[in-house]
């Protein structure tokens, strides 16, 4: 079973959107309201300000730097899991069912969140991006978190909040599970293609238990 991290299992907003308006300040772009940024929240940063903001080359690396610097050091550690998380985790857990996250944010960063919030021994495999700019997009970080799953290991479903987690699982043959309490809703989820749209941590423990 793989899941999203922020938006999905932890609302990380009031330090990404820190972290965007120091980088959009560090390399002279207009400043955006949080509502603007909750849009962009779930998508790797460099391909955001690649294809979001046109930026390329030396000011690309810098504005992916002045990110990266400013949420590592200030933002990686003011979020909150969502109510009923906890719970659901350790109950799929008791059923052994292998949980993995897939995840647009650095794979160093999320080892470090996922330590923070004490599951460090809850996830079998952490996919996310790399600081040499492998694994852009969701598609490639579900795939590479799948080849790290032993020979034979069935995968349930791509459970996430926005469209980018239900397509990229998708395109790779998993139903995609969306949740609505993170930053897309309904609407987002469906027009992706989720096989499942839940409103609460209870009701998408309920689902994966029926799949």
């Amino acid at each position: 079973m793989l899941f999203d991290l922020d938006g999905t299992l932890v609302d990380s907003f009031p330090g990404i959107a820190s972290a965007y308006h120091h980088m959009l300040e560090a390399v002279d772009l207009k400043d955006i309201p949080d509502s603007e940024i909750r849009l962009l929240v779930g998508q790797n940063i460099k391909a955001v300000l690649h294809e979001h903001f046109g930026l390329s080359g030396e000011r690309l690396e810098k504005a992916v730097s002045a990110f990266r610097g400013e949420y590592g050091s200030h933002g990686l550690y003011r979020y909150s899991k969502y109510d009923g998380v906890d719970h659901a985790l350790k109950q799929l857990q008791n059923d052994t069912v292998t949980l993995c996250i897939a995840t647009g944010k650095l794979r160093s960063m999320a080892n470090d969140l996922l330590v923070h919030a004490a599951w460090s021994e809850t996830f079998a495999v952490v996919g996310g991006a790399e600081v040499d700019g492998s694994r852009l997009h969701k598609r490639d970080i579900i795939a590479w978190t799948l080849d790290q799953l032993p020979k034979g290991t069935r995968a349930l479903a791509m459970v996430g909040d926005r469209g980018v987690d239900i397509e990229g699982g998708r395109e790779l043959g998993l139903p995609g599970i969306g949740v609505t309490w993170g930053y897309g809703d309904s609407e987002e989820l469906g027009a992706a293609g989720a096989s499942l749209i839940v409103d609460s941590p209870d009701q998408l423990l309920r689902a994966l238990r029926d799949i």
